[in-house]
């Protein structure tokens, strides 16, 4: 799972100096390569403003299944889930980015 920088980033620097892989690099919000991050959250931890996070806001469209299997209802919401999460049974999501 790799790490996500959202908007409470200021480009300090911060997280960029401590990281052991170089998986920062700098622009107006810092960004986190996925393919480099090692996930060790030593960038989070560092992070003055708690910009860093596993997680992710995403908006989640969850259709909730009758005991048939055929849709009864459909939910989007904002949500902030990890990067890696569990699948309910008999409840299919869709997340888009």
């Amino acid at each position: 799972m790799a790490y996500v920088i959202d908007d409470n980033c200021v480009a300090c620097g911060t997280c960029m100096s401590v990281c052991p892989t170089g998986a920062i690099s700098e622009g107006d919000i810092y960004v986190i390569d996925p393919d480099t991050c090692i996930s060790c959250g030593t960038c989070a931890e560092a992070c003055p403003n708690e910009a860093i996070s596993g997680c992710r806001s995403l908006v989640a469209s969850v259709v909730i299944l009758d005991e048939m299997g055929h849709p009864r209802d459909t939910v989007h919401r904002e949500v902030r889930v990890p990067v890696v999460f569990l699948t309910v049974p008999g409840v299919h999501m869709t997340i888009f980015e």
